[in-house]
């Protein structure tokens, strides 16, 4: 299992899905979203979901959210 696979299957408080619903982007420090920024911004989203459908969904959580 790769590091990615295990911060998403996480159970309990630290399960992805609460912790999604649970952000609020006013909290995300702005070197944080600096640095998610410069990982995303060479990426299309049909890039992305060509790939995974779940990690399309991701994306464009974080690019409305965070980004």
């Amino acid at each position: 299992m790769t590091k990615c696979h295990g911060l998403l299957f996480k159970t309990g408080k630290n399960n992805i899905l609460r912790r999604v619903a649970a952000h609020d982007p006013k909290d995300t420090d702005p070197t944080i979203v600096a640095a998610a920024k410069k990982i995303l911004d060479p990426f299309k989203y049909l890039q992305i979901r060509d790939v995974s459908k779940g990690a399309a969904a991701f994306f464009t959580w974080v690019r409305f959210n965070v980004c």
